[in-house]
Formats: structure tokens, sequence, C-alpha cells
């Protein structure tokens, strides 16, 4: 077989790589649309625990409607974290491939029990 006929591969791209941003945007969202679900079945759950005060019915019955609905609560409270925490990496990936052929620029995250602080100069 001779090779020679097919054309050389073009020389590798020396730029900044996308593959970061584009990862933690689609991990963003993926959290993103995660929360809005569990949201919404923590809505649902809640709804469903007022009607159940409403009714004649056990204690039991409404500790279990009650326990079903602050997990969703909780489970999408936390994917809410996620999604800004998410957001927050992303935005400063976006940041440092966009600005990475410029030498002055820096960014850093410092993340402590209280904050997450985001600070740079472009």
């Amino acid at each position: 077989m001779n090779f020679s006929a097919y054309p050389p591969l073009p020389p590798p791209r020396t730029g900044p790589s996308y593959v970061g941003p584009i990862v933690a945007w689609s991990a963003t969202g993926a959290f993103a649309i995660v929360w809005g679900a569990m949201g919404g079945l923590a809505l649902s759950a809640s709804s469903d625990l007022t009607s159940l005060k409403q009714k004649v019915t056990t204690t039991a019955a409404l500790n279990a409607q009650g326990s079903k609905t602050k997990v969703f609560a909780g489970v999408s409270d936390g994917f809410m974290v996620g999604t800004i925490v998410g957001a927050g990496v992303a935005t400063a990936l976006t940041i440092v491939v966009a600005t990475s052929s410029k030498s002055s620029a820096r960014i850093g995250v410092s993340v402590s029990p209280a904050s997450v602080t985001l600070d740079g100069a472009f």
C-alpha cells in the first residue's frame, strides 16, 4: 500500500484547549437539570404532605411523607450548590482559556468554610 499518496497530517494545534470549559459547563447544565427535577419532586411531595394534613390519617403516614419531602428538598439543595459551584468553576476555566495567550493574566480561587472567592488580573 502506498501511503505517500495521502497528504500529511496537519500540525497539532498549539492554542488553548477548550475541553475543560466544555466539560465544566456540561456538568453545570446537568446539575441544573437534576436540581430542577428534584425541586419539582420536593414541591410535589410538599403539596402531598399539605393535602395529607387536611385528611384523617396516621402519624406514621404524616412522618413518612414529611421524610420524603425532606429528602427531595435536601437533594435539590445539594444539586443547587453543585450548580453554583460548577458555574463558578466553569466561568473561571473559560476566563483562563480565553486569556491564556496573555502572559499577564492570572486567576485564583480561594475556598473557605464561609465563602468561595474568585480573583484575577487581566
